[in-house]
């Protein structure tokens, strides 16, 4: 409570909380507390918030939403901060470019770019989470990745200060960007080509009916990411997980790459089932699975 007070201090229009839940702040809807939470609302309380932990050696922890974090049952050590403002969830245009802010959800960002015929980003329908996540994991379906349409970005580093980073620089890879390891997203300049409403529409639709069987679970999405030359799901329905149960975790009967959740389930049911399916495929198939989730303790 005394370092929330201290963080509250250096905040203008944010609060700063202690021992804040973040279950009901994850797509899987698991996890314990952190030790701190700010809700940004405004760019400059981002700012004070990482210069305030960088400056009393207090880990940070960025949540955007939430759709692949897994936090422990015992909860997050640090601080634990969301860019929520409104200045952080803008979309503007300069030309053919569209700047959106990290709070941006991505659903929010594929409307609007739908209605003013905007046409490159149709890939990301139906993937859950906000500009910044997807642009710091480099988010990717059916063959694409946003990192191809980002052309800079604005950040602030650990310490607070703010950077600009062009496209050549960020280091994007496969669910990964270099810039953004130790950087905290702000703002993201994509280039959308002018397209056909109606073409965008049919495109989303479509691959809304792909992703439809996932409506309704509590999920992060894909739990591992897929090695090299092969496929995370193919390797986990090879090794018999479809629908395989642990506590109150399931890895679906569609996809045994994602598991969701039920009621009764913890984040430690969820980490003891990635763990056998793991174990499983490196016995089997002499793969090691590498984690696609951030697992946060």
């Amino acid at each position: 409570a005394a370092m929330a007070a201290d963080l509250a201090g250096a905040l203008r229009d944010s609060e700063a909380r202690a021992r804040e839940p973040l279950a009901q702040r994850t797509g899987l809807r698991v996890g314990g507390a952190a030790d701190l939470w700010v809700a940004a609302r405004s760019e400059r309380d981002l700012r004070a918030a990482l210069a305030w932990a960088h400056g009393r050696g207090v880990p940070v922890h960025v949540l955007g939403g939430g759709f692949n974090v897994l936090p422990g049952d015992l909860g997050v050590r640090g601080l634990v901060v969301r860019p929520a403002g409104p200045e952080m969830r803008r979309i503007r245009q300069e030309g053919d470019v569209v700047c959106a802010g990290a709070g941006v959800p991505l659903g929010r960002l594929l409307d609007w770019s739908e209605r003013r015929a905007r046409a490159g980003l149709e890939f990301l329908h139906g993937v859950p989470g906000t500009v910044g996540g997807a642009v710091a994991m480099n988010a990717g379906a059916w063959g694409g990745e946003i990192g191809e349409h980002v052309l800079w970005i604005r950040a602030l580093k650990r310490d607070g200060n703010e950077i600009k980073v062009l496209h050549d620089e960020m280091g994007f890879s496969y669910r990964g960007c270099a810039a953004l390891k130790e950087a905290v997203l702000l703002e993201a300049a994509f280039r959308l080509d002018a397209g056909d409403g109606e073409a965008i529409r049919a495109r989303r639709r479509e691959l809304g009916e792909r992703r439809a069987w996932m409506e309704g679970f509590h999920t992060a999405g894909s739990m591992f990411r897929n090695p090299p030359g092969d496929y995370a799901g193919r390797l986990l329905d090879e090794a018999g997980f479809k629908g395989a149960r642990l506590g109150g975790a399931e890895a679906t009967a569609t996809h045994p790459n994602v598991i969701c959740t039920e009621k009764t389930a913890t984040a430690s049911d969820v980490r003891a089932l990635m763990e056998r399916m793991a174990t499983t495929v490196a016995r089997r198939a002499g793969v090691r699975l590498e984690p696609e989730v951030k697992v946060w303790t």
